[in-house]
């Protein structure tokens, strides 16, 4: 299908099937695609949270909400949504929908995915019920043209919002995210060969985080940024990065980001090199966030009608997410900024490679509004 929009070259460090050398090719930008229209609906709103990732060289695109009525300012209710989207190629590399729009069991946003040779591991996430514990494998089957389904071992309490990774196509491992009591300070294993295992305490993490990034870079793990809400609501943002020694079950500070963020994404670009695409710097959520406080202290009507209308012009001035991108080097503990990209960068979706391709779809990209775009780089 034809690119929309416009697209610009930006300067990037080189990249190859091994590691990125110190040469500059660079990324041209697109939009590749944008969501179709979900059954039953007559619009599509974007999707924050969905499930995301590539099984047998398909693209699926499931669950995720919306506020698709109204804003939330606005009275609008967030929905959450079922819907499995697949994306083909043909024999020319022309992209199309699948004719059909197939279901997940239930409906749910804001699962964490990982991709494995089995499939996409789609581990907890949310509902309208709250916390999900459920884990499941979401793969495509060639032969009937159809998704199929296999549950996995439950997490031990319902988890959204976390972080995870692969190692040896096998051991996955899930970092923080948002639970009933709190924010997570875990790192949970799942072994895929002895499932029987279920879910293994690892070690805590050196902070309580959610809406961080967990990387496998040469078989050892990187947790960066994310952040947490404190008791009194106003949350910490991380500008953090730490390896895990699994042999030592210790967490080690590496270089900090240039700055905190939170609900980006990323994608690992080599054996020892990963990049982080936009985020949130947590500029207006921490001015949200100390006017939401304020509005359930106040006692005074006026007062509080006062403070939810400043509320309300904050969010809908909401300026969006940084576009920038982050490559950090594990070898040479380093991270350098590597230009922009020039459209809305979603946060709370997964980005992913396809064909060589990074690919970053839906999310949201300023206060309660999503994005229908699913964005591409291709490295030139």
């Amino acid at each position: 299908m034809k690119n929309l929009l416009m697209s610009t070259i930006i300067s990037c460090m080189g990249y190859s099937n091994d590691m990125l050398n110190d040469v500059q090719p660079q990324i041209q930008w697109s939009v590749l695609h944008s969501l179709p229209v979900a059954n039953g609906h007559t619009k599509q709103a974007g999707l924050a949270g969905p499930i995301v990732g590539v099984s047998q060289n398909v693209l699926m695109i499931a669950g995720g909400a919306n506020f698709e009525d109204a804003l939330p300012w606005e009275g609008g209710k967030k929905k959450y949504f079922d819907d499995i989207y697949v994306l083909h190629k043909d024999t020319n590399k022309a992209l199309f929908w699948h004719s059909q729009t197939f279901r997940l069991p239930q409906k749910m946003a804001y699962t964490t995915t990982v991709q494995s040779s089995q499939g996409l591991i789609c581990i907890g996430g949310e509902d309208q019920e709250g916390y999900r514990k459920d884990v499941f494998i979401l793969k495509w089957n060639p032969q009937k043209e159809q998704p199929a389904i296999e549950s996995l071992p439950d997490l031990p309490q319902g988890i959204s919002n976390a972080a995870a990774t692969i190692v040896h196509d096998s051991d996955i491992y899930l970092a923080g995210g948002e639970t009933q009591s709190g924010v997570s300070s875990q790192l949970l294993k799942l072994d895929l060969k002895h499932i029987s295992l279920g879910w293994q305490l690892v070690a805590a993490l050196p902070v309580h985080l959610s809406h961080s990034l967990l990387f496998n870079l040469n078989h050892q793990l990187y947790l960066v940024g994310g952040r947490q809400r404190q008791a009194n609501g106003i949350s910490d943002f991380y500008d953090s990065c730490y390896s895990f020694d699994s042999d030592k079950k210790a967490w080690t500070a590496q270089k900090s980001l240039p700055y905190a963020i939170s609900a980006g994404t990323g994608v690992v670009v080599g054996k020892n090199q990963c990049m982080l695409f936009g985020g949130d710097k947590g500029e207006t959520f921490h001015q949200v966030e100390i006017l939401l406080a304020q509005i359930a202290q106040e006692s005074d009507p006026e007062k509080k009608t006062k403070l939810i209308a400043q509320k309300n012009i904050l969010q809908v001035n909401h300026p969006g997410f940084s576009r920038e991108i982050l490559l950090f080097d594990s070898q040479k503990n380093t991270w350098k900024k590597l230009g922009n990209i020039p459209f809305s960068v979603p946060v709370t979706t997964t980005a992913i490679t396809w064909d060589n391709k990074v690919i970053i779809p839906s999310g949201e990209i300023k206060a309660g509004v999503r994005s229908v775009e699913i964005l591409v780089g291709e490295i030139k």
